[in-house]
């Protein structure tokens, strides 16, 4: 199920549209021979706005850490109960699954555009034109979705070399889990209005409550010695009651709208679907950076090495995740400001949350490079072939890490304001020189190779071409965005960097009370360094600075 994602929205818009903005923000015509009118002032940013903007970025955090914590402690234990061989498998429908998301056409991103966009010009049938629109194109996914399925579950077994005792349970548990995701998909197009609306107070609370009723059907599951198919559905239904729970309560934010799919018109149609178009091209791009380096490594090298770096690439990647869930909050924020014409703030805001999105990063990021291997060691039980093998592979991703988290903002704003056709060739090119880069280096250099391979285009893409493609559209020159975003954050790190090598030798082996006080003091330094930056520059605003 998609839960209002924030991964690629496009944007290919209707100009009838803009007819009511285009009046509201021409200047005024001067009078002959008169002076000439003053230039408009940019509209101010919303009342409250840093605090809706906070109070998101807070509930999304909340929810991203019990969700990894959840599956840090329940994913050992589903592991033994289904086996090894019955687990592969419970992947592998998974990853189909996430596959068959591609059927939303790319658009579900986009719904959440329009609405952030039509809401903030206060045009309440554009909104509900647009949800319509999308409700019947994603309904043609869904139908697409069950045949897929239905193609996918008879041969499920012998394409993948299922154990022939589990071909009747890994099919049916593909059909469940099929059926529910083509259920669920239309859904989106009402679910996303409380993101457009920046209702993640909302969103989270249901997720919440769908963490905890999933994690007790699992656990009964395991419980009463239930395999994939019971898990399947138990988790599915979960996931469709989350989906209903947030249709609902969609209609009660967006007052007059109603269920009456006849309403869609082929421009919202081709609005939506032009906007998907470049969300489809970021989306696959996505999937070769991220979702390639297990079948380069195993192609090349064994499963076993697969092991080996998916393990230590799991932390640089929760870094990235929580900025993510945190900074997605910002694509409605970002597209309802570029909708009235506030570059001014647009511009302030994207520079202000790069800087935090990176510092929050920060004290993580520096605790892999110290004891980044003392930890993969002690986590897999003492096993040191995950430190020694993993160790400088864990250190390269940490480092990658930084640069997508630095341009996250960035990456929402081309997707807030609809240019996505740069930040589609942007992906593509990141996507196609991972995969290439990972598949020359894995055979020389094996799995740090691989890591190196990530490193390079996210430092280029990252860190270069989309702040400088940004820049000139938006009007701030590239070496001014470093410093004020890279600056703080890379004092501070350095400064935490040396408070870790004064405490800790990282080549010794630690418990876990001496790896959860490093990763205390790491978070105090740079917090301590960050709250006492001047106002402006850490993370305290100055006291006349409006709110972003």
């Amino acid at each position: 199920m998609w839960q209002e994602q924030d991964i690629g929205s496009r944007h290919v818009e209707g100009r009838g549209h803009h007819l009511r903005a285009v009046s509201e923000t021409q200047p005024p015509t001067p009078s002959p021979g008169g002076p000439p009118p003053a230039a408009p002032a940019p509209p101010a940013p919303a009342a409250g706005a840093g605090r809706v903007l906070a109070r998101n970025a807070a509930w999304n955090a909340a929810s991203y850490v019990l969700h990894a914590l959840v599956l840090l402690l329940l994913s050992p234990e589903v592991v033994q109960a289904l086996g090894n061989d019955l687990f592969g498998v419970w992947v592998i429908i998974n990853t189909l699954t996430g596959y068959l998301n591609v059927a939303d056409f790319g658009i579900r991103p986009a719904i959440v555009h329009f609405v952030a966009r039509h809401h903030a010009r206060d045009e309440a049938d554009e909104v509900e034109r647009y949800v319509h629109g999308a409700f019947v194109t994603l309904a043609l996914g869904g139908a697409a979705i069950l045949v897929a399925t239905l193609v996918l579950a008879p041969n499920l077994g012998s394409w993948f070399d299922v154990d022939p005792s589990q071909h009747h349970a890994a099919s049916w548990a593909l059909v469940i889990s099929g059926v529910l995701l083509a259920v669920m998909l239309p859904l989106n197009a009402f679910t996303a209005v409380l993101i457009g609306r920046q209702r993640f107070d909302l969103t989270c609370r249901i997720d919440l409550v769908s963490l905890a009723a999933s994690t007790t059907g699992i656990i009964l599951v395991l419980v009463f010695g239930g395999g994939i198919v019971a898990l399947a559905l138990v988790i599915g239904l979960v996931e469709l009651g989350e989906m209903l729970w947030k249709t609902r309560l969609a209609f009660r934010e967006q007052p007059g709208l109603t269920f009456w799919p006849k309403r869609a018109t082929r421009a919202t149609a081709r609005g939506l679907l032009g906007y998907g178009a470049f969300n489809i091209v970021v989306t696959t791009s996505l999937l070769l950076s991220d979702k390639t380096d297990a079948l380069v490594i195993g192609g090349a090298m064994s499963a076993w090495w697969v092991t080996l770096f998916d393990r230590a690439a799991k932390m640089p990647v929760h870094a990235r995740t929580l900025v993510f869930q945190v900074g997605r909050v910002l694509m409605p924020e970002l597209g309802a400001r570029h909708a009235v014409g506030d570059k001014v703030g647009l511009v302030r805001l994207l520079t202000t949350s790069s800087r935090q999105v990176l510092l929050a990063a920060t004290p993580l990021i520096v605790y892999l490079f110290v004891l980044g291997g003392a930890f993969l060691e002690t986590w897999m039980k003492g096993d040191s072939s995950f430190r020694i093998l993993g160790d400088q592979s864990l250190v390269v991703l940490a480092f990658a890490a930084l640069f997508p988290i630095s341009s996250y903002p960035l990456v929402m704003a081309h997707q807030g304001t609809g240019h996505m056709r740069s930040l589609a060739l942007a992906t593509l090119f990141e996507g196609a020189t991972n995969l290439g880069l990972s598949l020359w280096w894995v055979r020389d250099h094996g799995l740090v190779g691989v890591a190196y391979g990530t490193l390079v285009p996210a430092a280029i893409v990252h860190g270069f071409v989309l702040p400088w493609w940004n820049g000139s559209r938006l009007g701030f020159n590239l070496f001014g965005w470093w410093a004020r975003v890279w600056s703080l954050p890379l004092i501070a790190g350095g400064v935490a960097y040396g408070a870790l090598r004064l405490v800790f030798d990282v080549d010794a082996t630690y418990g876990w009370p001496a790896l959860i006080g490093g990763g205390v003091l790491s978070v105090a330094v740079v917090a301590a360094i960050a709250f006492g930056a001047p106002p402006g520059i850490g993370l305290r605003r100055r006291p006349t600075e409006a709110t972003p």
